[in-house]
């Protein structure tokens, strides 16, 4: 275990049935655990990391997206279809340089 900005932080693999047991997740239950999954996004061709809480930007070591922003990419990503991954790759890109969020219109943002 390490302490990164005062939070504790378990840096780990996750083991099959952990791996298991977080795929299950619903959204909700994803943000009440407070966690940061890092995968790699064959879209972006890099690794960015799944935050379940705004508090954990500032404390993982690459580009974090919320389960809102996810989801918007997923509708952008249907909106450009077939050619979406330039674009996609263009927001990350901005995101990753300019620290920005992703937010939908429809909420005024």
């Amino acid at each position: 275990m390490r302490s990164i900005q005062g939070l504790e932080m378990t840096v780990s693999d996750p083991n099959p049935e952990q791996f298991k047991a977080l795929l299950s997740l619903t959204e909700d239950q994803f943000r009440e655990q407070r966690i940061a999954v890092k995968i790699f996004s064959q879209v972006l061709g890099t690794e960015i990391y799944l935050i379940s809480h705004p508090s954990l930007k500032d404390k993982v070591d690459g580009v974090a997206y919320l389960p809102e922003e996810i989801a918007e990419l997923m509708k952008i990503r249907d909106a450009l279809k077939p050619h979406y991954e330039e674009r996609l790759r263009k927001i990350h890109d901005a995101k990753k340089i300019y620290g920005g969020k992703i937010i939908s219109g429809e909420s005024g943002g």
